[in-house]
């Protein structure tokens, strides 16, 4: 598996977006090794630490590897707020560290311990992301330069719902972003991007998109127009149907945004 930047940073310099899922079970994992080899196209799997068996997710994304290992797939962990937890990760296997979202940046208390989760993966050579909720003020302050000295590799901006009134409102950050850092640049699963806009932003410099709510409405969607017509009698048979349902939507879904962000042909 390759390392989470190089995976945005690809992805930025064809003006494509690097799709970041997070998976319901194995199936989900090996979809993205399907995906992603099928379009050559970079799929960053997001593991929150606190919800899965970490070295499990590991072993089964190594095992996938061995089959498709053309696939450009990266294996993040996200939520990591201390030392401790960026060490187990690293020790794991992961190819990046998704700090929590509670670390902003531009809370100063909060720079130490990411300045340490930071070392951790500059020592052993793995990627860094942090989330920015106050995008605007990314500028000021001692968070910037942590960002500008090279210590984190990617961004996420929490840029709040996306639309045709306000995406030109952040593209003069995303410009001085990168003119003036080394980081590439995504979006949270919160953002909530039209998939009609993901192209666009991509071109703008948004070289990875967090993806979770669109197929998780789908799924929703998809049990709905399934079971309405007649109601549940067997159980188990019930949760047989509802996992193949999940795993069809996911599936269908990841294909879908990838063609969106911008991979159209099998490279």
């Amino acid at each position: 598996m390759f390392k989470t930047d190089v995976l945005t940073r690809t992805a930025d310099r064809l003006k494509d977006a690097a799709i970041s899922p997070r998976i319901y079970n194995r199936d989900c994992i090996k979809h993205c090794f399907v995906v992603a080899d099928k379009y050559r196209s970079p799929v960053i799997i997001r593991i929150n630490i606190h919800e899965f068996d970490i070295k499990e997710i590991a072993y089964i994304s190594n095992y996938m590897e061995k089959t498709y290992v053309e696939a450009p797939v990266s294996l993040m962990a996200e939520g990591i707020s201390n030392y401790e937890e960026a060490v187990a990760v690293v020790m794991a296997g992961y190819n990046g560290i998704a700090i929590d979202d509670s670390l902003l940046l531009n809370q100063e208390q909060n720079l130490q311990i990411i300045k340490d989760i930071a070392r951790v993966a500059r020592s052993l050579d793995v990627s860094v992301q942090v989330s920015v909720k106050q995008v605007e003020t990314l500028t000021d302050g001692k968070g910037y330069e942590l960002v500008k000295k090279g210590h984190i590799d990617m961004l996420k901006l929490m840029i709040g719902d996306l639309n045709d009134d306000n995406i030109g409102k952040y593209q003069h950050i995303i410009h001085i972003l990168r003119k003036e850092t080394l980081v590439t640049l995504g979006t949270g699963e919160e953002t909530r991007v039209e998939t009609r806009l993901m192209k666009s932003l991509a071109e703008a410099g948004i070289s990875k998109f967090d993806i979770y709510a669109d197929y998780e409405k789908a799924c929703v969607r998809r049990l709905a127009d399934t079971f309405k017509m007649e109601p549940v009698k067997d159980k188990k048979l019930f949760m047989l149907e509802l996992q193949d349902l999940m795993n069809a939507v996911f599936a269908q879904n990841l294909d879908y945004q990838i063609h969106k962000a911008g991979h159209f042909v099998k490279r």
